[in-house]
């Protein structure tokens, strides 16, 4: 695959997103497939070798799940490393929660929670579906992209982790965090706002019978109070200090149906 015919020479007009670590380009396969194309600073040192790289490149691409973002292909030039996805058409949900997006157009309750929805179901098959189990460990808005019809589609899978219990609870504790942001609005950490840390500033709102403040004040429409509490409870139990307490993500998709409120706010406040 040549990366450099596929995003024009990864010309800047075809970058979409830049991060510590990387670079995504807009890219067109065979002419008619548009494509993202992550391309990993030369210096970063996250894979031991090519080899490293490649086997879980190989891995990945095999995988087929609704809310996983899709690998087509992978490339190795010198010490540059490249990733090939499928192409998102509504960005990363970072743009639609913090950017302009966001701003100009919020989103929905409802889509909030089918994102969730489709989040944890990702995570569920990468930890309790197929062997050998394979982690995230780095869980946040920017990895999360949407599709034309907003199904989530978690990204880099695979590429900054490790199988094993206590990594599968720091992906609960990701998705918690994720949770609170859909729900809120508000950045994971803040260095500008005095509640700096979004789970304890949570913590305390719910300890003081503050919930519905909580809420993005830029939602269209609000959700029941009984629907709230439940969101905001299981992203409670999933950031959980005790790592062995958190639920494991089978669990939280049935906590995340109606009719499944097996929480409760005391034990979890007491934490």
């Amino acid at each position: 695959m040549e990366i450099k015919n596929v995003t024009d020479g990864l010309a800047d007009e075809n970058l979409i997103a830049k991060g510590d670590s990387s670079m995504v380009y807009r890219g067109i396969l065979m002419g008619t497939i548009t494509v993202s194309v992550k391309r990993f600073f030369p210096t970063n040192k996250r894979y031991e070798d090519d080899k490293d790289f490649i086997t879980r490149a190989e891995m990945i691409a095999n995988v087929r799940h609704k809310n996983v973002a899709r690998l087509l292909g992978y490339c190795v030039e010198g010490d540059e490393r490249f990733l090939v996805y499928e192409y998102a058409e509504k960005g990363d949900l970072r743009e639609w929660l913090h950017g302009s997006s966001g701003r100009n157009w919020p989103l929905t309750w409802r889509k909030r929670m089918e994102i969730i929805q489709g989040v944890a179901k990702g995570l569920a098959y990468f930890h309790e579906d197929i062997e050998p189990r394979i982690t995230h460990q780095d869980l946040r808005p920017s990895k999360v992209l949407l599709d034309y019809q907003w199904n989530p589609k978690i990204l880099d899978v695979g590429f900054s982790s490790h199988s094993g219990t206590l990594d599968e609870k720091i992906d609960v504790h990701g998705f918690g965090t994720l949770i609170m942001e859909l729900v809120s609005g508000r950045v994971s950490v803040d260095q500008r706002s005095p509640q700096v840390f979004l789970v304890e500033w949570i913590k305390t709102m719910v300890a003081n019978h503050m919930i519905i403040d909580i809420l993005d004040p830029n939602l269209p429409e609000f959700p029941t109070m009984k629907e709230l509490k439940r969101t905001v409870l299981i992203a409670l139990r999933c950031v959980d200090p005790e790592v062995e307490e958190r639920p494991n993500m089978g669990d939280v998709i049935h906590m995340l149906q109606p009719h499944d409120l097996l929480l409760s706010t005391s034990n979890i406040m007491s934490s």
